[in-house]
């Protein structure tokens, strides 16, 4: 049952952020659009960072690894810029 919520309150924040995604791109100015790519963007590089520096984890990080997670936590990011320039595209036709 734990599982259950847990998913169905990431499907929820998923949901809210496609929504709010499509309503700052909608808007005159270009920046809003931007604003929750720039978020994740970010919040990916603490995470992983944060990740690489755990107290409890004994192997040592790798490059590769934290390539790999940087790639990982950005794929938000990379859906929210493509959802950002369909929107925009649509918006100037």
């Amino acid at each position: 049952m734990p599982a259950q919520l847990i998913s169905l309150a990431i499907l929820i924040v998923f949901v809210a952020f496609v929504y709010f995604e499509i309503r700052l791109s909608r808007a005159e100015n270009k920046l809003p659009g931007l604003i929750l790519p720039a978020i994740t963007f970010i919040s990916s590089f603490i995470l992983t960072f944060r990740l690489a520096k755990s107290p409890g984890i004994s192997w040592k990080p790798t490059a590769g690894m934290i390539i790999f997670h940087i790639f990982l936590f950005n794929l938000v990011t990379l859906f929210l810029l493509i959802l950002y320039l369909i929107v925009r595209s649509l918006r100037q036709r």
